[in-house]
């Protein structure tokens, strides 16, 4: 299970400023937007099993 490690008022921030990046993206660039977010985050992650663990967490989320 992915484990969530951000402070719960650092979360809100992360995602308000997350709205707002992609409603300034726009239309039609929202997949490549998160795409590129998606590999810079991996990039600070401190190893494969947490990377593994949000991408699982993400894809079932979406269930």
């Amino acid at each position: 299970m992915f484990e969530q490690r951000l402070p719960a008022a650092d979360f809100e921030l992360a995602y308000e400023r997350l709205a707002a990046a992609l409603d300034s993206v726009g239309p039609g660039r929202e997949s490549e937007f998160l795409a590129r977010l998606a590999l810079l985050l991996m990039q600070a992650a401190p190893e494969i099993s947490a990377v593994l663990a949000a991408i699982d967490a993400a894809e079932a989320a979406l269930d």
